[in-house]
C-alpha cells in the first residue's frame, strides 16, 4: 500500500488526479482485474486512475533500463483503462494479442502507436517494456520473434510512475518573435511582378 501512495503522490504532484472517487464501478474494476496476474500497485492504479489521458500535457518518460537502445525521452498520450472505446485495457489487450509476446499486455501508449508494456509471466512478472511498432515483423512465427520489437525499460511500474515528468512549454506563443529572416532576390523579383 506505501508503494501505491508514493504512485499517488507522484500522480498528484504532476498536478494529475483521479477523475472518479471511489464508486460502485470500482467493484467491477476489481472483478475484471482479478484474474489478470498484474503486480498489485498496478490494479491499485486501474481502479483509482482509470483512465488516465496527457493530452492536454506533455509527459515523459527517461527510460532507466535502455540506455544503449533508447537515448531520447518517450512521450505518453494515455495509459489504458475502463471507458468504452478505443483506450480499453480488454480491447487493447486483444488487439495486440497476436502482436505482441504473451507474456506481457500493453498498459500504455506513445505517439505513433508504440506502447508500454507490463510483464505477467514468471520471468518478467512486474517490468515495465517499451513496443516499437517500427521494429515489428509482419510474419511472426514465434513468440521469441515477438520480443525483437521489444525494450526493458524499467524494473517495476512504480518505477515506471516515478520516472514521468511534464514537460513545460518554454515558448512563448503569446508574443513571437522573428529573429531573423533572409529573403533571396530570385524570390523578391517573383513578389514585386
Amino acid at each position: 500500500m506505501r508503494r501505491f501512495q508514493e504512485i499517488d503522490d507522484k500522480l498528484r504532484l504532476l498536478g494529475m488526479t483521479s477523475k472518479y472517487e471511489l464508486n460502485p464501478i470500482d467493484s467491477i474494476k476489481e472483478a475484471i482485474l482479478s484474474p489478470l496476474p498484474l503486480p498489485f500497485d498496478y490494479k491499485d492504479f486501474l481502479i483509482k486512475y482509470s483512465p488516465l489521458n496527457f493530452y492536454d500535457a506533455a509527459i515523459h518518460l527517461i527510460p532507466s533500463l535502455s540506455k544503449n537502445t533508447i537515448d531520447e525521452p518517450l512521450s505518453l498520450i494515455n495509459f489504458y483503462g475502463f471507458s468504452p472505446g478505443t483506450s480499453n485495457l480488454l480491447t487493447v489487450m486483444k488487439r495486440y494479442r497476436d502482436r505482441i509476446p504473451e507474456d506481457m499486455i500493453p498498459i500504455a501508449e506513445c505517439p505513433g502507436g508504440d506502447q508500454i508494456c507490463i510483464g505477467t509471466g514468471n520471468e518478467v512478472f512486474g517490468k515495465i517494456y517499451y513496443w516499437n511498432h517500427d521494429k515489428e515483423k509482419l510474419h511472426v512465427n514465434s513468440q521469441e520473434d515477438m520480443w525483437g520489437p521489444v525494450t526493458l525499460i524499467y524494473p517495476s511500474f512504480y518505477d515506471l510512475i516515478m520516472s514521468i515528468q511534464r514537460v513545460e512549454d518554454t515558448e512563448d506563443m503569446e508574443n513571437p518573435t522573428i529573429v531573423e529572416m533572409k529573403i533571396s532576390d530570385a524570390f523578391l523579383a517573383r513578389i514585386k511582378k
